[in-house]
């Protein structure tokens, strides 16, 4: 099933409206290991569809209007800044959303954290890895990226990943993205992997020297929980407009470290090292960590 959409919200209204519609319910998993299941403590049916694609026409318009569902602009980009760092820590993004702690191991760590999958680390830079690829092979298919593995099924992890690729792909001077979700939440995660996922086709494309192309974002399963049929219907029932994000500049902000240090002073409560490494674009965001956090920097 296709979904063609202007934006993020356009494509969750949407979403949700073909949910409300047309899903089929299912029985809650079982697994104790799975959030699904509450982790073991309560059923959750949920309501579904199967094989929904999506097509973004302007990545650039990946926020939710206010009121519509919540949605905090300065988690969305803490959890941009920490799944494109490589070797981040848990403790990067559990400041900003401290129910992430359930799905840690006995090391506290996420065992398929997502920076680790989608950014490597600093021996094996999985981004620059795509980036240096497309440089040699501009129409190469091959820039790829997987976040799920075989042991996952085996382990069983708690944070096994709903994301199971991610791709781009260089065509008339414009980078377009496909990310491939094996389970996606309507109601409460696609706005942010949305966010995320657009924000990176966004950074890599500056990084190529490209337009920002069309944004793929492919469900295998498209769902939404029972225990969420408020914010579902307050979803399907909203018509307001979003902002379209202005046009990011100055990559080299993530290249060079500056928004690392940056972010890092914002949860120390010491403030911004120096601002002058910072664009305009990136300092609006940088103040919305501090909002996420509630301090002023």
């Amino acid at each position: 099933m296709r979904v063609d959409a202007s934006g993020s919200h356009d494509a969750i209204h949407k979403c949700v409206g073909l949910l409300k519609d047309r899903g089929l319910t299912v029985n809650s998993v079982v697994s104790e290991r799975s959030v699904g299941s509450g982790f073991g403590t309560k059923p959750r049916d949920f309501t579904e569809i199967l094989g929904v694609t999506i097509h973004i026409a302007n990545p650039r318009d990946r926020l939710l209007p206010t009121g519509c569902a919540p949605f905090h602009p300065g988690y969305a980009f803490a959890n941009f800044l920490w799944s494109v760092t490589p070797d981040a820590p848990a403790s990067q993004i559990l400041e900003y959303n401290p129910s992430g702690a359930k799905f840690l191991d006995g090391k506290n760590v996420f065992q398929c954290g997502v920076p680790q999958r989608l950014s490597g680390s600093a021996d094996a830079m999985h981004l620059e890895a795509l980036i240096g690829l497309l440089e040699r092979d501009p129409t190469s298919r091959r820039a790829i990226i997987p976040l799920i593995r075989i042991g996952d099924v085996y382990s069983d992890p708690a944070d096994f990943p709903c994301i199971s690729s991610f791709q781009v792909l260089q065509r008339d001077g414009k980078l377009h993205a496909i990310t491939h979700m094996r389970s996606q939440s309507a109601v409460a995660i696609m706005a942010y992997d949305i966010y995320l996922f657009t924000m990176l086709q966004e950074y890599l494309s500056l990084r190529l020297h490209l337009a920002v192309g069309e944004y793929i974002h492919m469900c295998n399963s498209l769902h939404f929980y029972v225990d969420d049929l408020t914010r579902m219907r307050r979803l399907a029932a909203c018509s307001k407009s979003s902002e379209v994000m202005d046009g990011m500049d100055a990559p080299e902000a993530l290249r060079d470290g500056a928004l690392s240090v940056a972010e890092r002073e914002i949860r120390a409560g010491t403030g911004i090292v120096d601002r002058r490494r910072l664009s305009p674009y990136w300092l609006s965001l940088v103040t919305q960590l501090s909002n996420a956090l509630g301090r002023q920097e």
